[in-house]
């Protein structure tokens, strides 16, 4: 969600539009899929082709905002790198997840590894809340001073 809502302040328009086209193919996906909607079962069509356009999209903000000179200051940045490590790093577990989410051995290792990379991904997110607080309460000083 903070993804695609970030996405609104970018200045690329290569980047707009790449964000309106992953929402429009991500709603034909979810509409193609609907058919064959089954409430008992995880289906890992949705979950795959999310997580391409948000990998897609987070590579193409970082990107962007590899210009910045700033950049570790910057808590989009930080959400970007968590929401790319998470996503890229259970991206093959989400797709094999619909034929193997009854197997225990791998709902074991689903749970894990989902629960490292959230870990991982909220630690992230926390590192750029501190950094982006401590950044701007030392520029509020040095305002002061002035």
């Amino acid at each position: 969600k903070y993804n695609l809502l970030s996405k609104v302040k970018m200045k690329n328009k290569m980047i707009k539009n790449l964000t309106l086209l992953s929402i429009f193919a991500f709603i034909i996906s979810l509409i193609v899929d609907f058919g064959e909607f089954n409430i008992y079962d995880f289906d890992s069509l949705p979950t795959g082709v999310e997580s391409i356009f948000i990998i897609t999209l987070t590579i193409a903000c970082i990107r962007e905002k590899l210009m910045n000179q700033r950049i570790f200051t910057n808590l989009d940045i930080w959400i970007h790198f968590g929401n790319l490590i998470y996503f890229s790093g259970l991206f093959f577990l989400f797709i094999l997840s619909q034929k193997n989410i009854h197997n225990s051995e791998f709902a074991n290792i689903f749970s894990i590894a989902t629960a490292v990379f959230n870990i991982i991904k909220n630690i992230t997110y926390s590192i750029g809340v501190i950094i982006h607080k401590n950044s701007h309460k030392h520029s509020i000083f040095a305002n002061n001073l002035i």
